[in-house]
């Protein structure tokens, strides 16, 4: 009898676990979507939204399947682009970024950017012809046509966090979640 107890106990507790991770999947993947609609692929850059351009970074966001270790479940959504931690932190956080081994960086100006804002190449593209430096700017032809300037050299740019983490994705979940857990626990 009391054998018979045990084991309906542990199936239920396992039934609990199997249901706690799926909740935390189907709200992964609303993240998910959430932060691809509302923060990634939009017509421009806000201040929590970032303009779509090639589209790398709202691909790379994934969810990873739910596990249970220690009796913790826990699933993931993750960014997984290399310049994700980049745009989300926390608000007021500013990321400098600097060069690693050449002397400036080179930020593309409209005539270096297809219409999406993607950078055509860097300045020693085949794209590009006659280039030269001149007033802390690359100057060159697109195309045949006149000199322009293509790319602006600088020694550092700070990136303002666009996304806080807590106010952008975790506080807009947490109540939703908490509901769904608790009907999860009422039901058994």
């Amino acid at each position: 009898m009391a054998k018979d107890a045990v084991q309906s106990f542990t199936a239920k507790i396992l039934e609990i676990d199997s249901q706690v991770r799926r909740q935390l999947v189907l709200e992964a993947i609303k993240l998910r979507d959430r932060i691809q609609s509302k923060h990634l692929g939009g017509s421009r850059t806000t201040r929590t939204r970032l303009k779509g351009r090639s589209g790398t970074l709202e691909r790379s966001v994934v969810v990873k399947t739910a596990t249970t270790q220690d009796g913790l479940s826990s699933t993931e959504v993750r960014i997984e682009a290399p310049y994700a931690g980049t745009h989300f932190g926390k608000k007021g956080e500013v990321t400098v970024i600097r060069p690693k081994s050449a002397r400036a960086l080179t930020s593309p100006t409209k005539f270096a950017q297809d219409s999406n804002g993607v950078r055509l190449g860097n300045s020693d593209s085949p794209r590009f012809k006659n280039t030269f430096i001149a007033n802390g700017k690359i100057f060159g032809q697109v195309g045949g046509g006149p000199f322009v300037p293509l790319f602006i050299l600088k020694s550092q740019v700070k990136v303002p966090v666009r996304i806080d983490i807590q106010d952008n994705l975790i506080r807009p979940i947490t109540k939703r979640l908490e509901t769904r857990l608790a009907r999860v626990l009422r039901d058994f």
